[in-house]
């Protein structure tokens, strides 16, 4: 059909086959290595995660343009191992593909104390280290200098991370 990818072609235009852009590599262009791999053996659920694939969607992220998804690619050396993947147009939602992104926020940044929360042992660091500062982390202003500033911001988080 109009706009489906084949094995000679990206996008097949079936009024226009000679405008159909191809693949470099007939069946289709992808990059190695995998960005995640995984086995598939009987009918169930399965799941791909590696730094790998949250460095694709990173990049996704920053720049929609160079987002092609990825191809789940088969052993073809062994005989009869077929499988089907629903896609997004399956007619039943649970049955289409999911991204999940998973992530630990970072700690809050006025926890100076590493104690799990913003309070008094914070604003001691802050008048410890008063003062011209390089790159340290009690300028959480980040003013060159731990001064009113980054009381302030201690006191706006005040309570738990």
């Amino acid at each position: 059909m109009a706009g489906d990818a084949t094995w000679q072609y990206r996008f097949y235009d079936a009024g226009q086959p000679f405008l159909s852009p191809p693949w470099a590599s007939p069946g289709g262009d992808f990059s190695t290595p995998a960005s995640a791999t995984t086995t598939v053996a009987d009918f169930g659920w399965y799941t791909w995660s590696s730094a790998a694939l949250l460095e694709d969607v990173r990049g996704w992220q920053d720049d929609p343009v160079t987002n092609r998804g990825w191809i789940v690619i088969g052993s073809e050396s062994i005989e009869h191992t077929a499988k089907r993947f629903d896609s997004r147009t399956h007619p039943l939602a649970q049955f289409r593909p999911v991204l999940s992104v998973t992530y630990d926020a970072p700690p809050c940044p006025e926890d100076l104390d590493g104690s799990g929360d913003v309070g008094f042992g914070d604003i001691l660091a802050i008048i410890a280290a008063w003062g011209p500062c390089g790159a340290c982390a009690e300028d959480l202003s980040g003013n060159g200098a731990v001064d009113f500033a980054d009381v302030l911001l201690v006191i706006g988080a005040w309570g738990s991370c």
